[in-house]
């Protein structure tokens, strides 16, 4: 079992998805234990060069003036947090009905 663990550093991205918060957030920590953090970004764009053209929104608190900038050149929107009223949904929508 130790090592299924290290399959992190094979160069493989996985997406993991789950309804269910306590699981996600045991599966965030744990996989973030397994290896070295990427930025969002950063995993955007692996993704993107593997053709994964999924719709992608960028979550983030205090984004600088630089994130705004490689957010925007990489055509991904950013959502401040703390995430107030509908603002997700609304880009949410955004980046689906832009897509259509």
């Amino acid at each position: 079992m130790k090592n299924q663990g290290k399959a992190s550093n094979s160069g493989f991205v996985v997406i993991v998805v789950s309804d269910d918060l306590a699981v996600r957030n045991s599966l965030k920590f744990w996989l973030e234990t397994e290896g070295p953090r990427r930025s969002a970004l950063n995993l955007i764009a692996q993704l993107r060069d593997r053709h994964l053209t999924a719709p992608a929104i960028l979550i983030a608190s205090h984004s600088s003036l630089s994130l705004r900038q490689q957010a925007e050149k990489a055509e991904v929107p950013i959502v401040e947090k703390p995430l107030v009223g509908n603002a997700l949904l609304d880009k949410i929508r955004d980046v689906v009905g832009a897509r259509g």
